[in-house]
């Protein structure tokens, strides 16, 4: 029957104190906790005594103290004699009348938490158990000898703790599978810090690899503490990294059970740089040769663009060619691939006879050139060919001389239209077919850029302020084995001051339903305008940066977006470029964040919570602060953006958060609103 009544008696106690610290919500001022102690240790009165032991249904009295503290996270002696050190673990007060609920009272050979009103919790004996005593009693008592005693303030109880925090540094040795990650531990208020941790991933998974590692004795009460991690096979974090890949990582410390995270950081390991090796020339005739060659790429970069560059030897003129890498080679360690010289092939080159050609090949990776070594080749010599100062001889198959005037090179003009755009004209070449332009490259080479039987040409908007170079030639086709060309024209120069090039805009979805827009940098543009579609259907500017992204807030749910831009010049607003093509956009990634949430207080003591409806949301969840776990509850789930409380506690303060969800859908679910507090 007693260990029924002591059941009931404890069930109440432990109702009480939830009934009464419920929706109270605690400050980082331990102020609160002290009450929160000596509560918690009074529901433990009529537990048995029992020496030596810590809980939870039997306590001897620094058994007792000790397992009460733990419970809130404090570190205590587990025996009296550990009180020989006490400052230690707090501060000793002296005097009755200094004493704050949940101090712990110590006396020689023995120690109980003081509840308030001049009384102790303690674990007294096997007679009483756990139970309360007034302090003054223990004069000349049997339990305690000498009624001297203090009271020791537990670190941590009536101060501000500011919770311990993680920096990243910068990565250092920093290789193609392996990386020494660097971070700070910040321990402001020198709380007891055991355990850090690091943890890697690859970008774009989901599942953390992780080191958790013991902090050495003499730093677990430092203000700040280096945490290093190498990252890599067979070292500390034992993971396998790929050569040119990105990675997230970041840390964390812990402290009373809960995991203090730093922000996510992304490094890239090194890459072995691809390479381009030759290998011999094949099907060489007096008019066509096929060059071969081989890619190693080691580190499996995406290399999406391959090209050839091929001169008579003894010119400084390259003429080049590119082709987009096949799908099924643009990550992989190597690949072939060929190239065909000559009238009509791949890379259209008229190739003289018994004549020796420089050529090498190249891979483009992030911008950059990766050639292969310079190597030759030699057409065969010509079976017949006759050259005269006006007219070129071929001979057919049938050995009948075919004699053609040689041809003239044109002469080019260029003009530059209102656009920004480019016109060419030229004169008609007696005896022409068609006609080969050609636009100069960076390294000083010319590439073919159009082939065309009119004499006349418009290029697309040119780059604001670039100066471009042309030159021209006449081609006169016989069959698949002869062709006339006629010497290149002088090369002609064109800048475009009209216009800025129009920007190719794109559109992404972030993770939490804001959307990226990104775009080319325009040369001669040193601003861009955002625009944003209506309703009604016109546009209207949303952003101009000197960026070249911009990400939105959270859009809304399910609504589709549509957005163009121009390149602009703060200098100069004429030659503001047309707008983009136009880009949509559609959240279906996350909810918006509930906005407006307000907090008022009614006649009766009752609060009234609202905030804006969300697009998309089936219902809101609302919460409060529970001070007793240290935690946001849930308070109720409704469809409403409205909800009504019970009549609040005079004097306290309540905090309250919201989130919008959908019922079909939880991973849409958006992120916490700010929090409200509000006082009675």
């Amino acid at each position: 029957m007693k260990k029924t009544k002591r059941l009931i008696s404890l069930f109440l106690s432990v109702f009480m104190f939830l009934s009464v610290t419920a929706g109270i919500e605690y400050s980082a001022f331990a102020e609160t906790t002290g009450s929160q102690i000596a509560e918690y240790a009074k529901t433990f009165k009529g537990c048995s005594y029992k020496y030596a032991s810590k809980g939870p249904r039997c306590f001897d009295c620094s058994g007792f103290v000790y397992y009460v503290f733990k419970h809130f996270g404090f570190t205590v002696p587990t025996s009296t004699d550990g009180y020989s050190n006490a400052s230690k673990y707090g501060t000793k007060i002296t005097g009755d009348a200094n004493a704050k609920l949940g101090d712990i009272v110590v006396w020689s050979g023995h120690v109980g938490i003081y509840i308030g009103n001049g009384k102790v919790m303690n674990a007294l004996g096997t007679k009483t158990g756990v139970c309360e005593t007034v302090i003054s009693t223990f004069v000349n008592s049997k339990r305690v000898k000498n009624p001297s005693h203090y009271y020791l303030r537990v670190k941590g109880v009536y101060e501000y703790i500011t919770n311990p925090s993680v920096t990243v540094k910068t990565p250092s040795d920093l290789k193609t599978n392996s990386v020494k990650l660097n971070f700070t531990g910040n321990n402001p208020s020198k709380i007891t810090m055991k355990t850090v941790g690091v943890q890697v991933r690859k970008k774009g998974t989901s599942n953390w690899k992780t080191k958790v590692k013991t902090v050495a004795s003499g730093y677990t009460n430092a203000s700040a503490l280096t945490i290093g991690c190498t990252v890599g096979l067979g070292k500390e974090l034992n993971m396998s990294l790929s050569s040119g890949t990105a990675y997230e990582y970041r840390a964390y410390a812990v402290y009373n059970n809960k995991y203090y995270y730093s922000s996510i950081n992304t490094f890239t390991t090194a890459v072995i740089s691809p390479s381009v090796s030759v290998n011999s020339a094949t099907d060489i005739t007096s008019k066509s040769a096929k060059l071969n060659f081989t890619a190693k790429n080691p580190s499996k970069l995406s290399i999406k663009t391959i090209g050839v560059q091929i001169r008579k030897k003894g010119s400084s003129e390259w003429l080049s060619g590119q082709e987009a890498v096949k799908a099924k080679n643009v990550n992989a360690s190597s690949f072939s691939f060929s190239w065909n010289i000559g009238s009509g092939k791949a890379m259209n080159m008229l190739l003289e006879a018994g004549t020796t050609y420089e050529y090498k090949a190249y891979v483009i990776y992030n911008g950059g050139y990766y050639y292969s070594s310079l190597s030759t080749f030699k057409t065969k010599s010509a079976e017949k060919n006759i050259n005269a100062a006006t007219y070129k001889m071929e001979y057919t198959e049938n050995d009948e001389p075919a004699i053609y005037e040689e041809l003239k090179a044109p002469a080019l003009k260029a003009s530059v239209n209102a656009n920004g755009s480019f016109k060419f004209s030229w004169n008609k070449v007696p005896g022409a077919e068609k006609y080969e332009l050609f636009i100069k490259n960076t390294d000083g080479s010319y590439k073919l850029m159009k082939t065309t039987e009119d004499t006349s040409f418009t290029t697309a908007v040119a780059a604001y302020g670039k100066q471009y170079n042309y030159k021209i030639r006449a081609v006169r086709t016989v069959d698949s084995r002869h062709c006339y060309i006629s010497d290149y024209s002088s090369a002609v120069n064109a800048v475009n001051k009209k216009i800025l090039q129009t920007p190719s805009m794109k559109v992404s979805l972030n993770a939490n339903g804001s959307f990226k827009l990104s775009w080319n940098a325009v040369a001669g543009a040193d601003s861009y305008q955002l625009y944003i579609k209506k309703p009604d259907g016109s546009y209207k500017l949303m952003k101009t940066t000197s960026a070249l992204s911009f990400t939105t807030a959270v859009a809304a749910y399910g609504g589709t977006y549509t957005y163009k831009m121009k390149a602009a010049n703060s200098k100069n607003s004429r030659i503001k470029s047309s707008y983009s093509a136009a880009v949509n956009a559609k959240n279906t990634k996350k909810l918006q964040t509930p906005s407006g949430l307000k907090v008022s207080v009614n006649k009766n003591g009752s609060f009234t919570i609202s905030w804006n409806k969300v697009n998309g949301a089936d219902k809101y969840e609302l919460y409060l602060y529970d001070r007793s776990m240290g935690k946001y509850s849930l308070l109720i789930a409704t469809a409403s953006n409205k909800f009504t409380t019970a009549v609040a506690a005079k004097g306290k303060t309540y905090s309250y958060k919201v989130r919008a969800v959908k019922n079909s859908k939880s991973s849409v679910t958006s992120a916490y609103s700010a929090v409200v507090s509000k006082k009675r």
